[in-house]
């Protein structure tokens, strides 16, 4: 019966966690900070040229940028356009993912 409620708890601590982590990542998400910072802006133009069918391995734009992650970006533009919650939309499903992912080392 103990095991029980403990497993119970664990799992509604779990949850919350989660949904508190959710929130602090996706508040205001597309407006806060105000506009792109240098590293967001070079992404966006990196995934509106893969998106524009010119794909590469290297972005020269802000000292160089490896693929992964324009590529990723590039998904979320072509769902939601060229916005900036396309832009920082993965970087929060990822550390939701994270988060979610830590539970079961504890």
């Amino acid at each position: 019966m103990n095991d029980e409620l403990g497993i119970r708890n664990y799992r509604l601590y779990a949850v919350l966690i989660l949904l508190l982590a959710a929130f602090f990542r996706l508040y205001h998400l597309p407006t806060l900070p105000p506009g792109l910072n240098f590293d967001e802006a070079g992404n966006g133009v990196a995934a509106l040229d893969i998106l524009a069918g010119l794909p590469r391995l290297w972005w020269t734009i802000g000292g160089g940028k490896e693929p992964l992650w324009p590529y990723v970006i590039a998904v979320s533009t072509a769902i939601f356009g060229p916005i900036p919650l396309a832009l920082r939309l993965p970087a929060a499903a990822i550390g939701i993912l994270t988060v979610a992912a830590v539970f079961p080392l504890i």
